[in-house]
């Protein structure tokens, strides 16, 4: 893997893991209600491990897609190398 895919895939999991633990954490904290602290404990938690948990699979699945993005990427340019091979024959 080069030095340019593994980058983008680091920022593409950063961007994916912050984004989601935004979302779960906003709608956690709007649907529940905080009544102690041991509330506040157990919400704060949960949050992180869901949070984690959808994050995980998030970037499992970013990885995925970056890979067939590359894997579509390298094809195209054999076609196009082999095209140009038949063409100047």
């Amino acid at each position: 893997m080069s030095d340019k895919v593994a980058i983008a895939k680091t920022v593409i999991r950063v961007s994916a893991r912050f984004g989601v633990s935004k979302v779960i954490n906003d709608v956690i904290a709007n649907n529940t209600t905080i009544e102690s602290n041991a509330d506040m404990a157990k919400v704060w938690v949960g949050s992180f491990v869901l949070g984690s948990m959808i994050a995980d699979h998030a970037c499992n699945y970013t990885d995925q897609r970056v890979d067939a993005v590359v894997e579509w990427w390298n094809a195209r340019k054999t076609d196009e190398t082999k095209n140009e091979y038949v063409s100047d024959r």
